[in-house]
């Protein structure tokens, strides 16, 4: 069966949730990405000095710590912790680092960091400046949304890790992804740029804007790094 050239339903949702204009160009973005393997992503930094500061002064509700491989071995065997033992194994034997919120036996939400270049969305891989760490792979438990955790274990993660020569967080969002973007930006997470990836035959990605400043660049690579 053919698919059809639009998505009713989700559109009637998008326009729900986003308006008229996202919702619209949403729907065009989508359908470029089914015809030409289009991606068009946001390029985003957190530096000290732009993190929401009233984080680090918001009481943590159970304790925010760096999680070493035997703690995360053992919150491994619980499946709603998310933590895949092959892709555990992999971010860890390349010094990736996991910070999280842990509730006795319950990883209420992690967040993880590497210098290495790391696969974002196959086969694309992102690479950046090493005096800035990519944040990838960030979950909460379902049973612990809404209480603001994946910004305060963001916030805490960037006090630990700048004590180790660390100079930000960089990461990409789609820029459709408004939900995600705007969660970023109520962080502290600034764009610096956009990279537009065209796929089929042409397989190129463009970089626009500020990127040079941190080393970003995205290229076709399947074989580089953890999927993030």
């Amino acid at each position: 069966m053919t698919k059809p050239a639009v998505d009713w339903s989700s559109l009637r949702n998008d326009v729900h949730h986003l308006g008229w204009s996202r919702a619209a160009v949403r729907a065009v973005y989508y359908r470029l990405q089914h015809i030409a393997d289009v991606r068009l992503y946001r390029l985003l930094v957190l530096l000290p000095e732009t993190l929401e500061q009233r984080l680090l002064h918001t009481p943590l509700p159970y304790p925010c710590r760096e999680i070493g491989y035997h703690e995360l071995s053992q919150l491994a065997q619980d499946p709603a912790n998310s933590l895949q033992r092959s892709r555990l194994d992999t971010a860890l034997a390349r010094g990736d680092v996991c910070v999280g919120i842990i509730n006795d036996d319950h990883l209420a939400n992690q967040g993880w960091y590497t210098r290495n270049r790391t696969v974002v969305d196959p086969p694309v891989s992102v690479g950046f400046d090493p005096g800035y760490l990519y944040m990838y792979a960030g979950y909460t438990r379902p049973e612990y949304r809404g209480r603001n955790l994946h910004a305060l274990g963001l916030a805490q993660a960037l006090e630990l890790l700048r004590q180790r020569d660390c100079l930000g967080f960089v990461t990409i969002a789609e820029h459709v992804n408004y939900a995600s973007r705007r969660a970023a930006r109520r962080v502290g997470f600034r764009d610096v740029g956009l990279a537009l990836r065209v796929g089929l035959g042409l397989r190129r990605i463009w970089h626009i804007g500020g990127t040079s400043a941190y080393g970003f660049n995205l290229r076709y690579d399947s074989n580089e790094g953890a999927a993030a």
